[in-house]
């Protein structure tokens, strides 16, 4: 709903997209993915980790939070489907002069479409649910599967920080840096 509702507010109607295999379709086979490595580590939620050292948590109430932690579904997911946005906008691009006219690497449209990706894992950090190192095996999973399942994604440079020296050289606090995510 928040992708729909971005591409609407750059002037991008679904109706006028063109029908066809969306990598969507894709996402509870990836997901799987996520789902077995959330298994095998079996990392525990912060606030169950902080009960060990004596500490006390109070993360915000998710149902979703019932599975390991490691790595964050919900960071991938909103990776993917970013991506998988950017796919279709891409290819409607070629057909679609209003799409053309706001899509394009490094565009307004794509930088917000970058950035709403990350904040969704960000926003389980802060809600106390995840560890960042969660979000970046989910990054490190990204950048591995979408070359075989979003070439124009991956041909347009499309990949997220897979730690923490990486994420401040590419989105350093001045905000000087040129990829889209950081804005």
């Amino acid at each position: 709903e928040i992708f729909v509702a971005l591409l609407e507010r750059h002037g991008v109607r679904l109706s006028e997209l063109p029908d066809g295999d969306l990598p969507m379709e894709l996402m509870p086979y990836v997901q799987h993915i996520v789902m077995a490595c959330k298994e095998y580590f079996n990392r525990v939620r912060p606030n169950l980790a902080a009960r060990v050292f004596g500490r006390t948590l109070h993360p915000l109430r998710a149902w979703t939070a019932r599975t390991p932690s490691f790595p964050s579904g919900h960071a991938f997911s909103a990776f993917f489907a970013a991506a998988t946005v950017y796919e279709v906008l891409d290819a409607a691009r070629e057909t679609l002069p209003s799409v053309a006219a706001v899509v394009w690497p490094g565009s307004p449209l794509v930088t917000a479409l970058l950035r709403l990706a990350y904040d969704q894992g960000d926003r389980r950090i802060i809600a106390g649910v995840h560890y960042p190192s969660d979000n970046y095996a989910s990054a490190i999973l990204f950048n591995t599967i979408a070359p075989a399942l979003l070439p124009r994604a991956t041909a347009a440079g499309w990949r997220f920080p897979e730690n923490a020296h990486e994420r401040s050289v590419l989105c350093p606090s001045d905000g000087s840096s040129g990829y889209g995510m950081c804005r």
